[in-house]
């Protein structure tokens, strides 16, 4: 080989390993700014959320000591069922959980609505899309499809909003999507759910920019809309309240064991709940119960949203450009062993994850259990260039040292990724 041709071959290595490094730094700072965006918006959710959810603690603490103070109840308590017994059926009477669930929904959804749309919009940023190129691509999708439809029944129209230039499904005009008639978080998810102007119309009534939602693909539109309705139909949307009634019932046990009346439970209750010796118990009670749901409900909205602005890149690129999500830990000091484990991992051809035994498409998913959901911080990044051979190697990988720690596989390997069901918890 001559010295020339050798020269040749060091200089185009050289090169390569500049491009790599290059490629490999892009990689790292799209990390680090996707970790930073999350973060921020992890922290705007919570906060928002705790700041519409504490009252409704509160007046629901309030309620139940009103309401126990109405009763005329025996201070003579010889004849009376055992405490425990007594407690619960006078919590039954003075508190109704089912009662609260609209105005649970009331106050979250819109909030988490907001947060959902805002993050697929950031998601779209980081992948290098600016807003301009958001509403152009936008209307690429709904000149595809008024072209395609062969009626007029339901045409994506472009009126100019107050919010922008926006996308309505079968408004062909109007300067506003302000309703006559308030229309209420409940009742979108009962008669609308999934309907995405139907929630722009919410979120109009609410005073929020409907913009966020407009100005995005109708497909991306709708799947958020989506996950925002199978987010409420959970059912441990229905435990929240009846958690608070739980812990009433055993303040109220506290008190009868120590023979107050029930005015005495009632009026300690209302400042004092949980701890009798704490005059700021309520409102700590409260502001503990309004975190907790804040901070796992984030975790769920906001990569959802993200994997919305994933999944509608990769079906506009069709397979030109190599791409795939990967998950992304915040490797903190209270990450879970198993979600640290699965930092850099990318999704399954289906796109799919399987943390501890649980196929899921997204961080803090509602199909998992609270012990792996719970407060998760984890978020996910995309990956371009990633190769599906390479991709496959990395969930080799992980699943070859999760068998090392002991971690069970999943129990689902159908990967249909049509329906997250509960899944029993894998024995180990």
């Amino acid at each position: 080989m001559s010295t020339l041709r050798l020269y040749k071959q060091a200089l185009d290595n050289a090169l390569r390993a500049v491009e790599l490094k290059a490629s490999f730094e892009r990689s790292d700072l799209r990390k680090a700014v996707a970790a930073e965006i999350h973060t921020k918006q992890y922290e705007e959710t919570e906060d928002e959320l705790t700041v519409v959810l504490q009252p409704m603690f509160v007046e629901q603490v309030e309620s139940i000591a009103t309401e126990l103070a109405k009763l005329d109840v025996p201070e003579d308590r010889k004849n009376l069922a055992p405490i425990s017994d007594e407690a619960q059926n006078l919590i039954n009477q003075s508190f109704d959980p089912s009662e609260w669930k609209n105005e649970l929904i009331e106050r979250a959804l819109p909030v988490i609505a907001k947060k959902m749309f805002e993050a697929a919009h950031a998601q779209l940023r980081v992948m290098g899309f600016d807003r301009k190129a958001i509403v152009t691509w936008r209307d690429k999708h709904v000149d595809q499809h008024n072209k395609s439809s062969h009626t007029d029944e339901d045409p994506y129209i472009v009126p100019e909003l107050s919010g922008g230039p926006d996308v309505v499904r079968g408004k062909p005009k109007g300067p506003s999507l302000v309703p006559t008639i308030a229309t209420t978080a409940t009742r979108w998810l009962d008669d609308h759910p999934g309907d995405a102007t139907k929630l722009a119309e919410l979120m109009a009534d609410t005073g929020m920019d409907i913009g966020i939602v407009t100005k995005l693909p109708p497909s991306m539109q709708k799947e958020i809309s989506n996950q925002l309705a199978n987010t409420f139909r959970q059912p441990y949307w229905d435990d929240i309240s009846k958690t608070t009634g739980g812990d009433a019932e055993l303040s109220l046990q506290r008190g009868l064991r120590e023979g107050w009346s029930i005015r005495k439970i009632a009026g300690n209750m209302r400042d004092r709940f949980i701890d009798p010796n704490d005059p700021k118990g309520t409102a700590k009670y409260a502001r503990r119960r309004s975190l907790n749901i804040a901070r796992t409900e984030a975790g769920n909205a906001l990569n959802g949203a993200r994997k919305a602005s994933m999944n509608a890149l990769m079906e506009e690129l069709a397979g030109q450009v190599p791409m795939r999500a990967a998950w992304l830990s915040v490797l903190g000091t209270t990450t879970r062993d198993t979600h640290a484990a699965l930092d850099g991992v990318p999704a399954d051809e289906q796109g799919l994850w399987d943390l501890a035994g649980y196929k899921v498409p997204w961080p803090g998913h509602t199909s998992l259990p609270p012990e792996l959901r719970c407060q998760c911080q984890c978020t996910i990044n995309m990956e371009f260039g990633l190769r599906k051979e390479d991709a496959q190697q990395l969930i080799n990988e992980y699943d070859t040292f999760r068998e090392q720690l002991g971690v069970a596989k999943s129990v689902c390997g159908c990967g249909c990724g049509e329906k997250y069901q509960p899944q029993p918890k894998p024995v180990k």
